[in-house]
């Protein structure tokens, strides 16, 4: 039978277990990155019974208290992959926090499940086979653009200064002013995570430089023997010499060199099919990603679900 008990901090073994399982994101040094930027708090769940175990990032939202569970990608790490009546037992568990209700990412995947519980879904896209994937067989389009960014000079390589993560903040800002999107990420973030970068091969910041300017960046992180594509924007000064399919390129390569079985270019927002469309160029197929909602604390989770709404009404 399962059976977590939730601390603040982690078991003694915790660090041993994250390398063991390459889980990056319930990692103490991936959730000091969220605390950095945000101000977010983790709850660490260990269930001696099944030997798994997981983080649970608390982001503050007003009065309430929100827990992501393995924030941004979910599941758990351990052999023993998250189960239906683990996550609906959680309703009535002793956290150390108060707690409002609880966000469970699914990905389509990665040991997908159904829980009976409310969900949002948007399309995800991943490359299932990629020690199969061959980039001549990319559209032709995407092996011009990848042709017209090698000719004009554009360099891949890794981004290891503070500065840069300003400049990876203003990118992605100005590309979600753009589309009209929920600007989620600030600053402090992008240098976080540069700067977690700097000690980790399990995650990447990539800059696209183009006579000693930044075209554009790219973000991503190895976990569970995938790698996962988190962030990306472009210059739209420099979008002609095609930057950001470069940068792409560059990133499934590696990850393919280094024996990954699967490249996740996550989910997309589900009024953006352009998005899709980019990512499934790659050889991605698409299905649904879902995250479900487990309620804590139901007034004040009825209080947050109206107060989500009214915001996107405004937006």
């Amino acid at each position: 039978m399962s059976k977590f008990e939730f601390t603040l901090q982690p078991p003694d073994h915790w660090d041993a277990l994250c390398a063991k399982h390459k889980a990056l994101f319930h990692s103490p040094k991936w959730q000091s990155v969220l605390s950095q930027a945000f101000g977010s708090q983790t709850v660490y769940g260990w269930d001696a019974n099944t030997h798994a175990g997981l983080a649970i990032t608390v982001f503050r939202a007003g009065p309430f208290r929100v827990g992501y569970v393995g924030f941004p990608t979910g599941g758990s790490m351990g052999v023993n992959p998250l189960e239906p009546d683990m996550v609906l037992s959680w309703k009535e568990a002793h956290f150390p926090i108060k707690l409002h209700c609880l966000r469970v990412p699914v990905s389509a995947f990665d040991h997908s499940i159904a829980l009976k519980l409310p969900f949002q879904k948007v399309p995800e896209t991943a490359i299932t086979k990629l020690q199969e994937w061959q980039d001549n067989r990319l559209p032709d389009s995407v092996g011009r653009n990848i042709r017209k960014a090698t000719r004009a000079g554009i360099e891949i390589r890794d981004a290891n200064l503070s500065n840069h993560g300003d400049t990876m903040f203003h990118l992605y800002r100005e590309t979600i002013k753009r589309h009209r999107g929920l600007l989620r990420y600030n600053a402090k973030y992008f240098r976080a995570l540069i700067s977690y970068s700097l000690t980790t091969p399990n995650l990447r910041c990539l800059l696209a430089s183009f006579r000693n300017q930044i075209a554009g960046f790219l973000v991503v992180a190895l976990a569970n023997n995938t790698v996962y594509y988190m962030h990306g924007a472009v210059n739209p000064a420099l979008q002609r010499y095609r930057p950001g399919d470069l940068l792409f390129h560059s990133a499934i390569k590696s990850a393919q060199k280094e024996g990954i079985s699967c490249f996740n270019m996550m989910a997309s927002p589900a009024d953006q099919p352009s998005l899709v469309r980019y990512k499934e160029k790659w050889g991605g197929i698409t299905k649904q990603h879902k995250t479900y909602t487990l309620t804590i604390r139901a007034l004040p989770h009825l209080c947050f679900r109206a107060a989500e709404t009214f915001y996107r009404v405004l937006r």
